[in-house]
């Protein structure tokens, strides 16, 4: 937890490793387990060749809080939230999927404006989320793509395609 707080007052644009942000959010999760009392399930799934893909650090934190403050601390019976990695052609498919409350469409639709409009203006719903991708457009420009789902009482899916190597290439 000591390595959470010390790397929190160091530079956001700094560059980690999916492992090393890893490892920041299970420090993240043991803090945040004392208030989930158990009734929140988190699954990490990362493919072990994704772990040396370079982040900005705090890439997947905002994705994860923003999974357990909207989506299944408010249900009554908890829920579970799943943090998986997968290698594809010449990328990464990093994805924060929960089964929670979900958000209404005009909400989704607000966010999903984020894929088009970049102009520093944060008064729009899903700050986290817009934080977490300016920075890896700013990193990767027009190779790095995210998408967003979500149905009310069905759960939220994020799913951000990050340039992984030279040679990316869009594939499914």
């Amino acid at each position: 937890m000591a390595e959470l707080l010390r790397v929190s007052f160091k530079k956001i644009d700094r560059m980690v490793t999916l492992e090393e942000e890893i490892k920041y959010i299970k420090d993240y999760l043991l803090i945040k387990q004392i208030c989930l009392h158990d009734t929140i399930k988190v699954n990490i799934e990362i493919d072990p060749e994704c772990l040396d893909l370079e982040i900005p650090i705090f890439s997947i934190q905002p994705l994860l809080e923003n999974a357990l403050i909207h989506g299944l601390e408010p249900k009554e019976d908890g829920g579970e939230v799943t943090i998986s990695a997968i290698s594809q052609v010449g990328r990464v498919r990093l994805r924060v999927e929960d089964n929670g409350l979900g958000m209404p469409s005009c909400t989704l639709h607000k966010i999903q404006q984020l894929q088009t409009k970049f102009s520093g203006d944060n008064n729009i719903t899903g700050i986290g989320i817009s934080s977490v991708i300016k920075r890896l457009r700013y990193q990767h420009e027009d190779r790095f793509e995210w998408e967003l789902q979500s149905r009310p009482g069905q759960g939220t899916t994020i799913t951000l395609y990050i340039p992984h190597d030279k040679g990316w290439e869009t594939s499914a």
